[in-house]
């Protein structure tokens, strides 16, 4: 464990268990999806419909950063079965780890630590938001630093390097999909549809937000199941 990952683990570590509601409360948050990803797409809803000169520009904005999301969350997936295993602080016996009061295992115990995906899908969001619509993508990069990864390091579940490396890899695809290829043939289609057939647009918008909110779980558990019955 590096210097920096020591220091800051350190000084979290020490209100550990201080406030067993404080705990508790840091725990509720960091496992509530309606307070991580459901906060960030009800914004991300609301640059939708907002009522502004350049909203085409915006709606095509949104469109790269759902699809970004997606692609970054797949590639911190990638990363982490592809790098060498690391430990979650909360596990490691050689880390002096004090588990905040009434935490529970996790079952992350055999999950790498790096990257985080916390950290690549909610910095990819809140760049993507800062890109379409900056007052609400001012408060989602905040919010995400403070409520959604420092309550990753305080729990144990993450090492501060595996949040700021996953935080620059989302900051990265955001950028490339944002800024870069926001004109693509594929995002113009996307929100050109939107008017054109809005039935079908919103039913899949309202299922793609919804299982981002969840990071996926539903379609990885459907995925597991379809797997186990080959």
């Amino acid at each position: 464990m590096n210097v920096i990952d020591s220091s800051l683990l350190s000084f979290f570590n020490q209100f550990s268990r201080l406030s067993p509601a404080f705990d508790a409360s840091v725990a509720f948050l960091a496992g509530s999806h309606l307070l991580k990803g459901g906060l960030l797409m009800m914004l991300l809803w609301a640059a939708w419909f907002k009522d502004e000169p350049g909203q085409a520009l915006v709606r095509r904005r949104i469109v790269a950063t759902l699809t970004a999301s997606a692609v970054a969350l797949f590639l911190a997936r990638v990363l982490a079965a592809a790098l060498p295993f690391r430990l979650r602080p909360l596990y490691h016996p050689d880390v002096e780890f004090v588990r905040p009061a009434g935490l529970e295992a996790v079952g992350l115990g055999s999950w790498s630590s790096f990257p985080s995906d916390h950290a690549v899908l909610f910095a990819t969001l809140s760049i993507g938001l800062l890109v379409a619509w900056r007052p609400a993508g001012v408060f989602a990069c905040v919010y995400t630093a403070v409520c959604i990864l420092t309550p990753r390091v305080y729990l144990g579940f993450h090492y501060p390097t595996d949040i700021v490396v996953g935080a620059a890899i989302g900051a990265m695809v955001a950028w490339v999909f944002v800024v870069r290829l926001v004109d693509v043939r594929f995002v113009r289609g996307l929100e050109a549809t939107s008017a054109e057939r809005p039935a079908v647009f919103y039913t899949g918008l309202f299922l793609v937000t919804y299982q981002i909110a969840t990071m996926f779980d539903g379609t990885r558990a459907l995925a597991k199941h379809l797997w186990g019955m080959l």
